[in-house]
């Protein structure tokens, strides 16, 4: 079973990619990502626990474009996996 912390950063990425669309440059956009139930899970977690969350990024992510993080600016995150929320504070 994949760590949290592994299936989370993949989740951001997967979010980021799956929900780019492209808006004016300088915009702030708030992209969000939910994946289905877990399959398996250990205790704590349940198969009906899923993770979900937004991140928040200025300039957005053009339309059909490579993935710069050095171009990005993160303001915000949230992402919980039904157990444990991660978000800025931490």
């Amino acid at each position: 079973m994949i760590d949290r912390t592994r299936r989370v950063g993949l989740s951001v990425l997967a979010g980021i990619l799956l929900s780019a669309n492209g808006l004016f440059a300088g915009a702030i956009h708030t992209y969000a990502y939910t994946r289905a139930n877990f399959t398996s899970a250990t205790g704590p977690y349940t198969t009906s626990d899923f993770v979900s969350g937004t991140i928040t990024l200025s300039p957005p992510l053009p339309a059909d474009s490579a993935l710069s993080f050095n171009s990005l600016t993160f303001l915000n995150h949230s992402f919980s996996d039904g157990v444990q929320t991660m978000d800025s504070s931490i």
